[in-house]
């Protein structure tokens, strides 16, 4: 009786350690998705600074890196991919924390 209790303890403790590892994985999922989704709101950002910025000389219009159109479309994927991050981290506090 002592045996099986010896293991049941044993695997009780390993269960208990086991938990509380994948609780601290799943915050740092979330702390994850939190610190990309800041990286890229901050990409965001960066793009209007982009748009302040003279056109190059000696390039051709139509592949000026700095165009409006160009600049309008780095901003709104870089807001995007950063909804979808916070979006991940909000789903994994909603269903996990």
């Amino acid at each position: 009786i002592r045996i099986d209790w010896a293991r049941q303890h044993s695997r009780a403790l390993r269960w208990s350690e086991e938990t509380e590892h994948i609780i601290e994985e799943m915050q740092r999922v979330v702390a994850t998705h939190i610190y990309t989704a800041n990286e890229w709101r901050a990409r965001a950002e960066s793009t209007l600074d982009l748009a302040d910025q003279e056109a190059l000389t000696g390039v051709e219009p139509e592949l000026n890196p700095f165009r409006p159109d160009i600049v309008a479309g780095l901003r709104a994927h870089a807001l995007r991919q950063s909804d979808v991050y916070l979006t991940l981290a909000t789903d994994c506090v909603t269903r996990w924390l």
